[in-house]
């Protein structure tokens, strides 16, 4: 398949001030070599507690924040580097669903209007054709086309993300990036949201990042998936490898402690003591060992680093494939 979008090493880093001058007193770790890629039609899921770094992973992915080290090769091109003329070009490509529906609309421009904004940004057809654009979006996402003369405040929460999906697939992108993206629905919104995304995927040939915290959300959307803690993948793989053998001590965590009831293989594990550890002061070693109950003196003092264990299945963990899992 072709390899729509390839991360390699993003590190990044906030720094901490403090005083009338803002001078600079430390760093907070958000990223530390994250690499991946992301294949065509494929949804890649990224999941993990909050502060593990997954929507800073994705604004650096959209280039609302510049990473301090590494490459984000989008369509075969640097895309990191691109300018100008360029970078618009490419961003027609690379869309977004944020986490809260009424945030991302304008609450002073009608339905229509913002559908037809990315269009009218990119220059693309004049207003009547913009129009014919914007309601065959809406019957793509499933609302009337009475929509089209709403505001934002007339329309539910699922029906402001479905909006939400139409502007991101106005442009034929290749690549949409789903930040949270059901996380502030109801349950059987979140169900219509998620299957309306696989729909789209079959049709328009659109590859997902899909952010989560959700496990269940993660098993349901994704093609493959990777656990993230504290800026780094720990685990990564295809969905049946993840859920039906985790490998890493902080996957068993989480799964034995998700309230869902439709992850594939229950595991039967003591649930994460203790609280993510602070960005700015990470423990030496293995980042997770302090909450890790199979931790060994080695965890200590050395890093564990990605290593491929089976087939697509990477996991980092001194003892991956070791730990009795039941």
């Amino acid at each position: 398949m072709e390899i729509i979008l390839k991360v390699e090493n993003l590190k990044k880093a906030f720094g901490i001030r403090k005083g009338i001058f803002q001078r600079k007193i430390g760093e907070v770790g958000a990223l530390n070599g994250v690499s991946f890629e992301v294949f065509e039609k494929e949804t890649f899921g990224i999941v993990g507690e909050s502060g593990s770094g997954k929507s800073t992973l994705g604004r650096i992915i959209l280039r609302l924040e510049e990473p301090a080290e590494g490459k984000v090769i989008f369509l075969s091109k640097d895309f990191l580097s691109l300018k100008g003329k360029e970078l618009k070009e490419a961003r027609r490509n690379l869309q977004v669903v944020f986490q809260d529906p009424s945030s991302s609309l304008d609450p002073k421009m009608k339905i229509g209007k913002s559908i037809e904004e990315p269009l009218l940004i990119q220059k693309i057809g004049g207003k009547r054709e913009r129009k014919e654009i914007a309601l065959s979006l809406l019957d793509k996402v499933g609302l009337d086309r009475s929509f089209y003369d709403k505001y934002p405040f007339e329309l539910s929460g699922g029906q402001k993300q479905r909006v939400g999906i139409a502007r991101a697939i106005a442009l034929k992108p290749k690549l949409i990036i789903c930040d949270e993206a059901v996380s502030a629905l109801d349950l059987s919104v979140q169900a219509q949201i998620l299957n309306l995304l696989k729909k789209l995927q079959e049709k328009e040939n659109v590859s997902y990042i899909f952010i989560t915290h959700s496990l269940s959300v993660a098993e349901y959307i994704s093609h493959r998936v990777a656990v993230m803690y504290l800026g780094r993948f720990v685990e990564m793989g295809k969905v049946k490898d993840i859920f039906n053998n985790p490998l890493h001590p902080y996957t068993m965590g989480l799964m034995a402690a998700a309230p869902s009831l439709e992850i594939s293989k229950k595991v039967e594990k003591k649930v994460i003591e203790g609280e993510i550890p602070s960005n700015v002061n990470l423990p030496k070693g293995c980042l997770f060992h302090p909450r890790c109950q199979f931790k060994k003196e080695i965890c200590e003092s050395l890093e564990p680093q990605l290593k491929n264990i089976s087939g697509d299945h990477f996991v980092a963990c001194h003892f991956a494939g070791k730990i009795n899992n039941n």
